[in-house]
């Protein structure tokens, strides 16, 4: 760039060169800007993380097993001992991707019901699943009672 600028130079008036270099200057400002937002979106994805894996922690008890529906976005699962946290959908014990279907997505939560979880919780990053998944929120509106919802998660409990 600078090889560049100065054989430019040799044919660009010295206005045309301190536009240049007061371009160069905004490039670097814009960039400094821009980590700074990025910076201060995982401030934020971190502290409604938090808040959110406490109210978690508030709402199952010790013991208690719970499906969480987060698209396997949050990587926090160890901050939940005492807890035994089913992912959604899950094979092996392992997040498995989403349901191809209501009707899948229904026999899933029913099958882990039965064996034994309590709650289904949806975090933030899934929340479409409320709105793509209409069955599977009917399903759960019309049978269990809504437990927590707000910005970042939305709590079923699945005692009925």
């Amino acid at each position: 760039m600078q090889q560049k600028l100065f054989i430019a130079s040799k044919r660009m008036t010295a206005e045309m060169v301190r536009l240049l270099e007061l371009a160069a200057q905004a490039a670097a400002a814009h960039d400094t800007a821009f980590q700074a937002a990025a910076v201060s979106s995982a401030a934020q994805w971190a502290e409604r993380l938090q808040l959110a894996t406490a109210e978690i922690q508030a709402l199952v008890p010790v013991g208690g097993t719970f499906i969480l529906v987060n698209d396997d976005q949050w990587g926090n699962e160890a901050e939940f001992a005492g807890h035994k946290v089913i992912p959604f959908l899950d094979s092996g014990g392992r997040y498995w991707g989403p349901p191809d279907s209501d009707r899948t997505a229904i026999q899933e939560l029913e099958r882990l019901r039965r064996a034994g979880a309590g709650f289904i919780i949806f975090a933030w990053p899934s929340f479409w699943w409320l709105d793509y998944y209409a069955g599977l929120r009917n399903h759960l509106q019309k049978n269990f009672p809504c437990l927590l919802r707000n910005e970042r998660l939305v709590a079923f409990s699945l005692r009925a």
